[in-house]
């Protein structure tokens, strides 16, 4: 079986870069190199695989001088010795932090991909959106007519290390409790959560998708909170002799009860424009906590 010897002593050697990169001041990308010994097999990938020896994405430990977090991006080996099977193995590191070398990153390190798609949402169509005019019949009754509304749909994949089915609980069916993406509070729907375990480069991880819905535009402007027409059966009316106010029934013009809409103050509504009153639809969270 092939095994770690040690480090070769004197070899580690390091190097620095900076990048400007707009909007960003600077990128400091450094690398340290050092060389391993390793008894093995005949093939480069028995040295590789040998116990001991650091897998891709491993911290440095070699130097206790090297003073900036550094993981294992590279590494090859060539024969030392053939008759005692000695190899020698080169190990390159890269500091995580750089923004320019997205790939040195572990998998879990790396930022999320993310796409845009459109879904259609139905609201209630108060108004002619070319006109302006009033959905309503030749007499001036409003007809309540629901029309679909485009809104963007954000999907955000990303690896974990491990995924807690809790997430689902604390998140899911929860709303923006501040700014996201631009949207505000309230605005951001995580409609979506799931997990998949998947193999990348070696390590077992979790491959997490969290889709979030906007409240946007021409659909909402008060995000995903409840927009219910203020209307109903009564309306308020101040008695002069209890001084409270009491509900009086809507009629028709033989008396017969019927329904009427509301000016969001329990009077009735003398406007074409109908008046919506709102309210919370999901719990606030802070999405910035996944």
């Amino acid at each position: 079986m092939a095994t770690l010897i040690g480090e070769i002593p004197n070899t580690a050697t390091s190097s620095k870069d900076i990048s400007e990169n707009w909007p960003h001041t600077e990128i400091v990308k450094r690398r340290v190199k050092v060389r391993v010994q390793a008894l093995a097999g005949e093939r480069e990938s028995d040295v590789l695989n040998a116990a001991g020896m650091p897998r891709k994405f491993d911290p440095y430990t070699w130097d206790s001088d090297v003073d900036f977090t550094c993981r294992l991006i590279h590494g090859s080996a060539r024969e030392a010795e053939s008759e005692n099977r000695i190899w020698e193995v080169d190990l390159e590191y890269s500091n995580t932090a750089s923004e320019l070398d997205e790939l040195d990153k572990p998998p879990w390190e790396r930022t999320p991909k993310w796409r845009w798609a459109s879904e259609n949402e139905d609201k209630l169509l108060a108004r002619d959106p070319v006109t302006g005019d009033p959905i309503a019949n030749s007499a001036g009754d409003p007809f309540h007519v629901v029309q679909p509304v485009a809104i963007p749909v954000l999907t955000i994949d990303r690896y974990e290390l491990s995924f807690d089915a809790d997430t689902i609980l604390d998140y899911k069916n929860r709303v923006n409790a501040d700014e996201f993406w631009g949207a505000q509070p309230k605005a951001a729907w995580l409609a979506e959560i799931a997990d998949d375990p998947e193999n990348v480069e070696g390590y077992e991880l979790r491959k997490t998708e969290y889709v979030i819905k906007f409240a946007v535009g021409d659909f909402s402007s008060c995000g995903w909170q409840l927009e219910i027409l203020d209307h109903g059966p009564h309306y308020l009316v101040l008695n002069s002799t209890t001084g409270e106010l009491e509900k009086v029934p809507f009629e028709d013009k033989q008396g017969n009860p019927t329904t009427g809409n509301l000016d969001g103050n329990g009077n009735p509504n003398r406007f074409d424009e109908p008046v919506f009153v709102t309210y919370n639809r999901f719990p606030l969270a802070t999405f910035g906590d996944l």
